[in-house]
């Protein structure tokens, strides 16, 4: 028995997990500044502690629809580990609502895999939702990385 602990969000009505180890704090919605010429699910940067952290909008990512601004619209802030370019990275998600204890060995493959969904995980079961598990290496696209370039150009 593998029991994990996730943080489980919504986006539009689809539940979704990412293992709590990766969460550093979750904050309100604060000011994001745009950068130009940049893909639509990049909301920009935010100073996190005095550290530059992108910001990616999860729905317009997932959904290629952008978040709706609710009382429970948050910001996740991860730690960056597999993307080191930067230390952090901000996820703005619907309804960031609870944490839930997994077990693992009960998760089932994702097998409808389409092209460029390949963050998607395992599916988990809990007395609630079903939600699908986010792969947290492979979700940021080298987009996200490219970021670097902006920050330290001129």
């Amino acid at each position: 028995m593998a029991i994990q602990q996730f943080l489980v969000f919504f986006i539009a009505d689809e539940a979704f997990a990412i293992s709590s180890q990766d969460v550093i704090e979750i904050l309100p919605m604060v000011n994001i500044n745009h950068v130009p010429k940049t893909e639509d699910y990049i909301s920009g940067m935010m100073n996190y502690r005095g550290t530059i952290t992108p910001v990616i909008d999860l729905p317009m990512l997932l959904t290629k629809k952008t978040y709706l601004q609710k009382v429970c619209t948050r910001i996740i802030i991860i730690n960056n580990k597999f993307h080191p370019e930067f230390k952090y990275t901000g996820l703005i998600a619907e309804k960031v609502i609870r944490t839930t204890r997994l077990d693992t060995d009960h998760f089932t493959q994702h097998t409808l895999v389409k092209n460029g969904t390949h963050y998607l995980g395992n599916i988990a079961k809990d007395k609630n939702d079903e939600i699908q598990i986010i792969d947290l290496e492979q979700l940021l696209p080298e987009e996200v990385n490219n970021l670097n370039n902006l920050r330290t150009a001129g």
